[in-house]
């Protein structure tokens, strides 16, 4: 078997990918699923855990509440009166009626003798309380265990004094009210004032003080989605004492007393009954036999600080998985079809798909295959190209002539701006000896302002005497005011005091300490004054001289000044002429340049140029051979030995690709007709023409050097930038 009839096809290749993708998937999603069943089932399990201890609590409550209402009501006064049974009974009465749970409470003496019981039911009915009152309790158990104190205890949870019967067909609230009544009883001793035993207390209560509960609990498996609950209260020997499971006839409870108080479930191998009754907890999902199904069942004693564990009662809640994992179930059978069917669906529209794809590969390569050919062709072109390069060198000639005679007027410009620095050298020197001189007239400038400076500060001094008299005259002007103030007060004080004004004399005499000190300020201001005046008068002089003195220096400097700007004037004639000279030298120089440019462009690339085009020749053939042969790869990994035959996806990839359909041939025959002209969509083509574009038309880099002989110049080429550029574009042809 050959090479070729191994190969797998692109459309083969797609298809398998697409069917493998949705099956990874589907296993995926069903792993997913499965953690997501197991993960329901965890929780389904922990909530019927808490529905259990939701009903171990609930019990436990209303356990420890009968357990302490028969001690309260035995702690009544009116049952320390054991013949007054009319009231006694009217006491039991309301007892009865306020708690709603008790059936029956019977009142017997120490004998067992019946002393009173409740006359009326909860809802106010006559009970038949006379077939009690003809009853000798002596040997009943309740009474025998409440009269020798051999009560239901657990001490350490505060649990005393009260006798506990498990869940029964009462008889005596049976008797009472002529139909069979289901609870249990809770007994205790009556204790006069004077600790002496008047009886026993005992009441019935009916099973509904523990079905209420169930009730709730169920409540709340209905709201946690669970539509179906059974709830069983087992005893100590694993016997049904409550069946709670609405679901079966639409009643809350189930009182079959064929199975009430007789059914085993340990005996019938029920789940979790065994467990329970050894006081374990747990969870599981498991096969019930009895019932011949799949249930979840959570199990658990009946134990709390509220409850007495030794009476050994047990919870078990259960419910049938079909029930409770549906929607799970539904989804699992969800998800497996829909993996079966979105692998068909793909499976088909991947190798719909892959089929269209392959046929438009196949008509790709073989538009390939085309363009190998028209790449070849243009390489013939591009050969005959290259030998146009020579007629280049023929502008050579001229082009050195024109660099001759530029060369020839740098030269004269040169000598001409030689002269021009010479002359400037001698002006600069002539500048400098008067730069000096005036700097020496600055100095003495410098000297004089610095006396006037000197001379400020002695007229600050004025300032400051000018400013002492104006203290003194201030402190003149307060010592005037204080007199007139004191001669007024004086002078008030004086006619107020009549005779008595000879106390006014310590004023007379400030006034006259006040008018001493005037006359020694006046004093003091007037040798200031002086003192003053004298002073500005020897500035006054001082200032004038150096005036005089600073106004000769400056018309010194002024006039040196005058002589160095005679001298830069001169500077910038000579300096004008400079730069005409340079500008002239300029255009020479441009001249040159554009010379140079066009010798670099022909004559030290044009060999270079020529040996360039051969090797990108030969590139452009080895380009077209690896197209041929890419073109023959991918067209064997598309479709194997099968053949395009669709004219209609051909023609669609032609307008793809730029080509009218049917134009093929005007196409070839326009490309040779126009060596310039180009067919669209072949970019290894049209990357060498660019590169060909660019190495004629792209400015040189090098740099021009002039020697002295002005026909000499440099015209070496640095062939490593072909070769560096040729080895680049090899790597990316």
């Amino acid at each position: 078997m050959s090479k070729n009839h191994l190969r797998v096809s692109i459309k083969t290749k797609i298809v398998v990918a697409a069917c493998t993708i949705v099956l990874v998937s589907a296993m995926i999603d069903s792993i997913k699923m499965l953690g997501e069943f197991n993960s329901r089932k965890n929780e389904t399990l922990r909530l019927f855990s808490s529905l259990a201890n939701q009903v171990n609590e609930s019990i436990s409550a209303q356990f420890f509440e009968r357990y302490g209402d028969v001690q309260a009501f035995a702690l009544n006064p009116t049952l320390f009166n054991t013949n007054d049974a009319q009231a006694i009974s009217q006491t039991l009465n309301k007892y009865v009626s306020l708690y709603g749970i008790y059936d029956l409470i019977v009142y017997v003496d120490p004998q067992g003798k019946f002393i009173a019981s409740n006359t009326q039911a909860v809802s106010g009915a006559k009970i038949d309380w006379e077939a009690l009152a003809q009853v000798n309790y002596a040997e009943k158990d309740w009474f025998r265990s409440a009269h020798m104190g051999n009560f239901t205890e657990d001490k350490e949870k505060g649990f005393s004094n009260t006798y506990v019967e498990d869940l029964q067909i009462d008889p005596l609230s049976s008797m009472a009210y002529g139909k069979k009544m289901y609870g249990n009883s809770f007994s205790t001793r009556v204790v006069g004032p004077d600790g002496k035993e008047l009886g026993v207390l005992v009441a019935r209560a009916n099973a509904h003080w523990i079905e209420n509960e169930l009730k709730s609990t169920y409540d709340n498996a209905q709201s946690n989605g669970f539509k179906s609950v059974e709830i069983l209260i087992l005893n100590k020997q694993g016997v049904v004492f409550l069946d709670y499971n609405p679901s079966v006839d639409g009643e809350s409870v189930v009182r079959d007393f064929n199975i009430l108080t007789k059914l085993n479930l340990i005996d019938k191998g029920y789940p979790g009954a065994r467990e329970v009754s050894e006081s374990r907890t747990g969870r599981e999902i498991v096969m019930n036999n009895v019932k011949n199904l799949e249930q979840i069942i959570a199990y658990q004693p009946v134990n709390s600080k509220k409850f007495i564990q030794g009476l050994g009662w047990g919870i078990l809640v259960t419910a049938s998985t079909s029930e409770v994992f549906t929607n799970l179930e539904k989804n699992k059978q969800l998800l497996i079809w829909f993996s079966i069917g979105s692998t068909l669906f793909f499976g088909i529209a991947s190798y719909i798909f892959a089929s269209s794809l392959s046929r438009k590969f196949s008509l790709v390569s073989e538009k390939l295959k085309e363009t190998a050919e028209h790449t070849s062709k243009m390489a013939g072109r591009l050969a005959d190209s290259s030998r146009s390069v020579a007629e280049a060198s023929g502008e050579q000639s001229a082009a050195v002539q024109e660099t001759v005679s530029s060369m020839a007027e740098i030269s004269s410009m040169i000598s001409q701006t030689n002269q021009n620095l010479r002359e400037c050298t001698d002006i600069a020197a002539k500048v400098s000896s008067k730069s000096e001189h005036g700097n020496l007239i600055m100095s003495r400038l410098a000297s004089a302002m610095e006396g006037v400076s000197n001379s400020n500060h002695q007229l600050q001094s004025i300032a400051n005497i000018i400013s002492e008299v104006s203290a003194k005259t201030t402190v003149i002007n307060d010592i005037v005011f204080k007199t007139q103030l004191l001669s007024i007060n004086a002078s008030i004080e004086a006619a107020r005091a009549g005779q008595h004004g000879k106390g006014f004399s310590v004023v007379a005499e400030e006034v006259g300490n006040l008018a001493q000190m005037s006359g020694t300020a006046a004093k003091e201001i007037q040798l200031l004054i002086a003192d003053s005046h004298k002073a500005v008068q020897q500035i006054i002089e001082v200032t004038q001289s150096r005036t005089t003195e600073s106004q000769t220096v400056a018309s010194e400097a002024l006039g040196a000044f005058s002589e160095i700007a005679s001298g830069v004037r001169a500077i910038n004639e000579r300096l004008q002429g400079v730069g005409q000279a340079t500008k002239e030298q300029e255009l020479g120089i441009s001249q040159i340049t554009v010379a140079m440019n066009q010798m670099d462009q022909t004559t030290q690339r044009n060999s270079a140029i020529a040996g360039e085009a051969n090797e990108l020749v030969k590139i452009l053939a080895s380009v077209s051979e690896r197209n041929y042969k890419i073109m023959r790869a991918l067209r064997t990994l598309v479709v194997g030995n099968e053949k395009p035959t669709a004219q209609k996806s051909q023609d669609i990839i032609e307008k793809i690709i730029g080509i009218e359909p049917g134009n093929q041939k005007d196409q070839e025959e326009g490309s040779q007709e126009h060596p310039g002209r180009r067919t669209e969509g072949v970019g290894v083509l049209r990357e060498l023409s660019s590169k060909l574009a660019q190495r004629f038309t792209e400015p040189s880099n090098q740099e021009i050097s002039l020697s002295k002989d002005p026909n000499m110049a440099d015209t070496g080429h640095n062939s490593s930038d072909f070769n560096a550029d040729d080895d680049s574009f090899r790597k990316s042809a």
